[in-house]
């Protein structure tokens, strides 16, 4: 079974309007990736590996944000989101 490590290349699906990676082996959420996507509001990423969230600057305007599951210890980019 393939398992997806990192999320890379999403700027190619400016038309993406949700995205579920749950169940994979995430470990660094960088919200720089989604950052291009105007469109997006779902992003649903629940029972990965993710301990820490990195950042950007531009307020992104997801309205749904799943990061269940998760063994969170840095989220010090959370805020930056505009939900």
């Amino acid at each position: 079974m393939l398992e997806i490590q990192r999320i890379e290349n999403l700027s190619v699906l400016r038309n993406l309007r949700e995205i579920d990676l749950s169940s994979n082996r995430l470990s660094i959420l960088d919200l720089n990736c989604f950052s291009n996507l105007p469109l997006l509001k779902t992003v649903r990423l629940s029972h990965n590996r993710i301990s820490t969230v990195i950042g950007t600057d531009e307020k992104l305007a997801v309205g749904f944000l799943d990061l269940g599951g998760n063994p969170l210890n840095d989220m010090y980019a959370i805020h930056d989101i505009g939900m």
